[in-house]
């Protein structure tokens, strides 16, 4: 078992395809009750913006609103399934299956269900700002050796996400 995002569809496939194993896909468990199965994770490795000293920021906000558009998203999910933004409300699985894998499809699919149902939360490297999600896991890691308590920790934590919400970094989570 490989826990890894959509991103990994590429180079997974290609890999168990190398060794003629089988891959195959599974929500995350759920830990703890109350928690509803399956539950997806929502984030990126970057985000893409508009710098606020852009000298043409309508060309940027329309280059953007293409490369999120569907018809671009139909293009780069046949070289690149998974490694892309994915829609998260609306995906059409029959036009899916004709680009990718019945395997990616089926995911995709199942996790925009699990979107729309209201069954997911966000990574901690897409929400966290950035003093925060240091903090987060070079914090932890002084728990572990015993270094700092637990309430230590969270105290910490708060402070520092404290800090940084009124400083602004903090990013906007979207709306439910």
């Amino acid at each position: 078992m490989a826990p890894n995002g959509t991103f990994s569809f590429d180079f997974m496939t290609k890999a168990f395809a190398q060794t003629g194993q089988q891959l195959g896909v599974v929500a995350l468990p759920s830990l703890r009750d109350g928690v509803p199965y399956p539950t997806y994770e929502i984030g990126i490795g970057s985000t893409m913006s508009i710098n606020k000293g852009s000298i043409n920021p309508d060309a940027a906000a329309a280059f953007l609103n293409y490369m999120y558009s569907d018809a671009f998203y139909d293009k780069i999910s046949k070289d690149w399934p998974g490694d892309w933004n994915l829609p998260l409300t609306s995906v059409d699985a029959a036009k899916l299956e004709k680009n990718v894998s019945p395997l990616f499809a089926n995911t995709v699919t199942s996790f925009s269900k699990g979107v729309r149902d209201g069954n997911y939360g966000y990574t901690t490297w897409t929400y966290w700002p950035p003093a925060t999600e240091d903090y987060l896991i070079r914090g932890i890691e002084q728990v572990w050796l015993g270094k700092i308590t637990v309430a230590q920790y969270l105290q910490t934590m708060q402070d520092t996400f404290a800090k940084e919400l009124k400083e602004g970094k903090v990013p906007p989570l979207p709306p439910r």
